[in-house]
């Protein structure tokens, strides 16, 4: 594995042609234990493909970005990836990254961040939030708070606070049509402020209850062992939650982005020229 590691990275933009320094191979192997350095390959590669059919079996992960793949043409992997190695030489030790890399070497750790992470489609999610017809199943009551105390060492409630600010903002608007990110022809939504009324005032149930989709792979004791395993570590509770408030907002702020860049679109479309 660290072989592989070893070439990837030296292999990649990044680090290409440079020397590393003790701390800085540390902290790519980390990066690679905990999937982010896949991520960065993965959308840089789904590029390469004009269609789903391009995509082998050995590149079988890809698939998972397809529907959303016109989108991810304008996503700056390197620069996604750079900024969060910078946040992590910034706030840990090599001791700490050291520690981390030897947490997340157990797969099933690893499996289950990259799920709650970088695998999650942060996409659907996002224009999910807003569509009232968009629902998660009900979860069982001890399903539901063994996945609320995973969302809780993950340092969520940001994400929670954020989705609820965007329902204020369309329930108090009056808005009934809105631009979002669709994997359909149409990029534009019918809301009802009515439904997401109840979805305001339940926002932390639907966190739930999304999270729980993004989990759906693994079992209640799969779960208690993760949050067992992690209080045993508080700097990779640290990590963790650095991560994925990182990625989500990341994502987020590019979504809103190419959002407002297509609004600018259709105004322009409409304008009446005499």
């Amino acid at each position: 594995m660290k072989a592989l590691f070893l070439i990837l990275v030296l292999s990649s933009s990044y680090t290409f042609g440079k020397d590393l320094s003790p701390f800085d191979k540390d902290l790519e192997e980390m990066l690679y234990t905990t999937g982010v350095f896949q991520f960065k390959e993965d959308i840089k590669k789904i590029k390469k493909h004009d269609s789903i059919e391009q995509i082998t079996e050995l590149d079988y992960d890809l698939k998972r970005y397809f529907k959303h793949i016109s989108y991810w043409y304008y996503f700056d992997a390197d620069n996604y990836y750079s900024e969060f190695r910078h946040k992590i030489k910034m706030n840990f030790s090599r001791k700490e990254i050291q520690e981390i890399n030897d947490v997340f070497s157990n797969p099933f750790l690893a499996k289950l961040l990259k799920a709650a992470v970088t695998k999650r489609d942060v996409f659907t999610f996002h224009n999910n939030v807003l569509n009232a017809a968009a629902k998660y199943p009900e979860l069982v009551k001890s399903r539901y708070a063994v996945i609320n105390n995973v969302l809780i060492m993950f340092g969520a409630n940001m994400q929670i606070e954020q989705i609820r600010g965007r329902l204020e903002e369309v329930v108090g608007s009056g808005k009934t049509l809105m631009t979002v990110l669709t994997t359909s022809s149409k990029d534009k939504i019918f809301i009802d402020p009515k439904a997401l009324k109840g979805r305001l005032d339940g926002a932390e149930d639907y966190m739930v209850m999304a999270f729980a989709n993004d989990l759906k792979e693994f079992r209640h004791f799969e779960l208690r062992e993760f949050l067992r395993r992690m209080k045993k570590s508080k700097v990779s509770q640290k990590y963790i939650q650095l991560l994925m408030n990182y990625h989500y907002f990341y994502l987020v702020k590019y979504i809103v982005k190419i959002e407002q860049d297509k609004s600018a679109q259709y105004k322009a479309l409409s304008v009446e020229v005499k």
